[in-house]
């Protein structure tokens, strides 16, 4: 089963702008595995220009209510779970 991994940076666009960043070292770590994303909906446009295979969307609100994220998003494993600062 190849690896799956989640980044969530939801809705802060510096956050997600540095972020960006480590997906390619990620493809390296992980040639066969699979590299997902959470993010707030409007964000959407830019995650997908990181080469990520699926970008995970919500509305902001949704996020205080976790049992909207998808259930198959929950299965993933974390590589670094505190990326910020």
């Amino acid at each position: 089963m190849a690896t799956k991994v989640l980044i969530v940076k939801p809705s802060s666009l510096g956050d997600i702008a540095q972020t960006l960043a480590l997906v390619p070292r990620l493809r390296a770590l992980f040639p066969d595995g699979e590299v997902h994303w959470l993010c707030n909906a409007e964000y959407e446009p830019l995650v997908r220009m990181g080469a990520v295979d699926r970008v995970w969307t919500f509305e902001r609100q949704a996020w205080r209510r976790w049992r909207t994220v998808p259930r198959a998003a929950r299965n993933f494993w974390c590589a670094a779970p505190g990326l910020h600062g």
